[in-house]
């Protein structure tokens, strides 16, 4: 692992958010947008809801 990277799987939130995300990726180029560099990819982690 990158000194100073998150390493995949890893979860964390934004600030006063209760959502968290999920770590999928990092370092990817999107050559759609003219080569931008993304340091992560991140998803929505699924919560549990109460049935």
């Amino acid at each position: 692992m990158s000194k100073g990277l998150l390493p995949l799987g890893s979860l964390f939130d934004l600030g006063d958010s209760t959502a968290k995300l999920m770590i999928i990726g990092r370092g990817v180029v999107l050559q759609e947008l003219e080569r931008a560099y993304n340091n992560y990819i991140v998803v929505a982690y699924p919560e549990k809801t109460s049935s």
